[in-house]
């Protein structure tokens, strides 16, 4: 036990220690891009008076990583830094919920999975920039804990609770309310297997009475604001043009730059047909225009040859496992420096510390997933068991969500369970090797 203690404080003071040096040596403009440049930008036109929730309304994402940036700028006077400090503790409460479904599984806690979530490079690299992920990826992991424990326990309060954190999961970004539909799935089966019908639609009920209490309030906020633009449908035709974009990249030979390409041609060409449109009819309302904009796009994403799907889904798989957010590792490390924060446009001189690093994280990745995925293919024998049913498909849905554009980022929601797969495949592993050896 002792050891298993020393394993937790060793991992943990690492933890520290990285991060008080990237809080001490990266400057605060540098924490501030991509997406993080416009969430800091709304966040300070953000004043809590009439208006505010028609504000939050109007900006087109979603409000609780907003709102928390906003209370810790106005109420506590905070800088970046703060924010950063917040966003670690989260990070630190994610890998104990993490080593908390370990736990379940295998009913022991030796820190291993803590560890691995803890001192994970992807985690590292996106704590320290303001970014969604990590606010997303602590509400999803208690969500993961309290469903398997709902099953392991059957406890109504877990259900509650997972209902609870999955509308706070929703609010920090808009596709984790899709994972209410993978649970209920799992709990159709779960009554077919074991025909417990009043419990698990007794739990049904109070997943979805959960999901009302912090979810429901936004969703009616939206449909009664004076707001004309709601932040969902923007969003959602964002995703359909940058994943036709995707596609349309697998057609060209020659390399083109992604963001000219869907600025220039995708975007171009569907504002060039709507304006047709618009001078045939003497108006269209808001509603009528994103409408037109979600039919084209539908039509033009199911209009490429077959072969693009495929290419661009498995270039898409290999990224959310594969990649390792080294990029922004080198940006903390100063290997490579951000010419435009607001566009993530980076300096093209990588430097040979730049590459060390990239090699290093990109080999530490591929070492530990060749391990998860023989823990996934040894659950695929015990698919029949719940608890691995439902740890493979919250899996798939983080897979599915980012169907055409995987990356590092989208991967850090089930770090946890992954780490779990690789310790279950190390494990299984070594008795292989050990029967082996015996024989």
């Amino acid at each position: 036990m002792n050891n298993k203690k020393t394993l937790a404080y060793f991992s943990t003071s690492i933890f520290l220690l990285i991060n008080l040096y990237f809080l001490f040596t990266v400057n605060i403009e540098n924490r501030i891009i991509n997406d993080g440049y416009n969430i800091i930008s709304i966040s300070e036109r953000l004043n809590f008076g009439k208006d505010y929730l028609n504000t939050l309304v109007s900006v087109e994402k979603p409000p609780l990583y907003i709102v928390l940036i906003s209370i810790i700028n106005d109420f506590l006077s905070a800088n970046i830094t703060i924010i950063i400090i917040f966003q670690l503790c989260l990070a630190f409460v994610t890998a104990i919920v993490a080593e908390n479904i370990y736990e379940i599984f295998f009913n022991k806690k030796d820190y291993i999975v803590f560890t691995l979530v803890l001192l994970n490079p992807n985690l590292i690299a996106h704590v320290n920039f303001i970014l969604t992920e990590t606010v997303y990826s602590f509400f999803l992991t208690i969500v993961f804990f309290y469903y398997f424990k709902w099953y392991s326990k059957k406890k109504l309060d877990s259900m509650f609770l997972c209902g609870l954190f999955l509308g706070f999961a929703s609010l920090t970004r808009y596709e984790g309310i899709y994972l209410m539909f993978v649970i209920m799935v799992l709990m159709f089966f779960l009554v077919l297997k074991n025909k417990k019908y009043k419990f698990t639609i007794k739990s049904l009920f109070i997943f979805f009475f959960a999901i009302l209490i912090s979810y429901g309030p936004w969703v009616f906020a939206n449909k009664n604001s004076e707001s004309k633009n709601i932040g969902t449908n923007e969003k959602e035709l964002e995703h359909l043009s940058w994943n036709i974009t995707l596609l349309e990249s697998t057609i060209i030979r020659d390399k083109i730059d992604l963001n000219y390409l869907h600025d220039n041609k995708i975007e171009f060409e569907a504002k060039e047909k709507f304006n047709q449109i618009l001078k045939e009819k003497d108006s269209l309302t808001k509603s009528d225009e994103i409408n037109w904009y979600r039919n084209y796009y539908l039509k033009k994403l199911f209009s490429y040859p077959f072969i693009s799907y495929v290419k661009l889904w498995s270039k898409s798989t290999m990224k959310f496992f594969f990649s390792s957010g080294s990029t922004y590792l080198n940006i903390l490390f100063g290997n490579i420096n951000v010419k435009n924060p607001e566009n993530f446009t980076l300096d093209k001189n990588i430097n040979s510390n730049a590459k060390n690093i990239k090699f290093i994280v990109l080999f530490l990745n591929l070492f530990l997933k060749i391990l998860c995925f023989i823990g996934l293919l040894k659950i695929l024998s015990k698919i029949h068991d719940h608890q691995y049913l439902a740890a493979l498909s919250f899996v798939l849905f983080s897979l599915l969500i980012v169907i055409f554009n995987g990356h590092a980022r989208s991967r850090l929601p089930i770090e946890g369970l992954l780490f779990l797969l690789t310790v279950y495949g190390y494990n299984y592993l070594i008795k292989f090797i050990k029967i082996k050896k015996n024989e």
